[in-house]
């Protein structure tokens, strides 16, 4: 992933979610062809550039590009950064670090004088708010792994006591073409926000999840019958926290759902006794069910443990006049409400329409026929 560079329209993203209203300097660590520059020059006409990279072909394409950005070639990982780029503070910083994890090998990064290892992309972030001027932001998009990974914590947490971060967006899928790596979008800042005791209160900045969210799309009453496929789930399989036994099955031509995934009633009486794990398999949902899976997958447990530890503020998304229920959109909000970041699943393909009741419409040579047979 190291050598790839990011899409202009990610580039603009990027420049575009940056709250400075006139930044004085953008410097980018990782500049590659100088995407995410050009992108802030675009923005910001006046502005003052900065771009290293570690391949000098790059760093000539800069120079190209961009005539009047100053520039480097340097390996910002590498501890001689520190003495080459010592006192260069800047206003935004964009990045597009290097995702590459290769041997589960693990960076160092300092935060006030104390050292951690962590991956390769959130080291190379940490490395960059030494570089940050008051004030400051860092917008950087990273593999949405770094928001649950074991090596990421202690420098996760670290970067959270630093400043304040916070995660901008859904996870993207398909940010990389070339690359079928889920990513995210965090911003930092150097100073923590102030504390507002009035109002709503704030968002959980870094979220411990990134979400998937699919709602079921088979009606109870269509559901046929048959001895093979996958395992029909209704709201009343959801039981104490337990995926009660069933014989109940559905045609595979319906849109499934694959394990691990923590099921959750839409619609009547909602509990956490309906939190469900379903830990592998594959299965067809009632349109009474939603499937939650984490970005990356695994995690699915704990999720669930968190869903039902924090019940009384998940509850809210439920509303309505007779059986109580929720719809993606307001359940998005109560699981931001707990720091649980989350976007729905994109089908590929339409659900299958249910087989019961339903009768092809006749083409108009198929109706003559009909009406003369008649």
């Amino acid at each position: 992933m190291d050598a790839i560079y990011t899409p202009p329209i990610l580039a603009k993203f990027l420049a575009e979610a940056s709250t400075l209203v006139l930044p004085r300097s953008v410097a980018d660590f990782a500049a590659g062809d100088g995407a995410l520059l050009r992108a802030a020059a675009a923005r910001w006409p006046e502005v003052k550039l900065f771009g290293s990279d570690i391949d000098e072909e790059a760093v000539a394409s800069i120079q190209a590009l961009l005539p009047g950005c100053d520039t480097m070639l340097v390996d910002f990982l590498a501890d001689a950064s520190d003495r080459l780029l010592t006192d260069r503070l800047f206003d935004l910083i964009l990045l597009n670090p290097p995702f590459s994890g290769r041997g589960n090998k693990r960076y160092s990064a300092e935060i006030e004088g104390i050292h951690y290892k962590a991956s390769k992309a959130l080291a190379f972030v940490a490395r960059a708010l030494a570089h940050l001027a008051p004030g400051g932001e860092i917008i950087a998009i990273l593999p949405a792994s770094v928001l649950t990974s074991e090596r990421d914590a202690a420098l996760r947490t670290a970067m959270r006591a630093w400043g304040h971060v916070e995660q901008i967006g859904d996870v993207w899928r398909t940010a990389f073409k070339s690359h079928a790596v889920a990513v995210t979008v965090l911003r930092i800042t150097r100073a923590k926000p102030k504390r507002k005791t009035i109002g709503k209160p704030s968002l959980v900045s870094l979220r411990p999840f990134a979400v998937e969210m699919t709602r079921g799309s088979l009606s109870v009453h269509e559901q046929v019958a048959t001895d093979t496929g996958p395992r029909f789930i209704h709201t009343t399989d959801l039981q104490r926290n337990c995926l009660l036994p069933s014989d109940r099955r559905a045609s595979s031509a319906h849109r499934t759902i694959s394990g691990p995934a923590v099921l959750i009633s839409r619609v009547g009486r909602p509990s956490s006794d309906k939190i469900v794990l379903l830990p592998s398999g594959e299965a067809v949902l009632s349109d009474c069910v939603i499937a939650l899976q984490t970005i990356p997958s695994g995690s699915e447990q704990a999720l669930a443990n968190l869903l039902v530890e924090n019940w009384e503020s998940l509850k809210t998304a439920y509303g309505g006049s007779c059986a109580p229920y929720t719809t993606l959109k307001r359940l998005a909000e109560a699981l931001l409400r707990i720091g649980v970041g989350s976007s729905v699943r994109r089908e590929e393909r339409q659900p299958a329409r249910a087989r019961v009741g339903l009768v092809e419409p006749l083409s108009t040579g198929q109706a003559a026929k009909k009406r003369s047979a008649g």
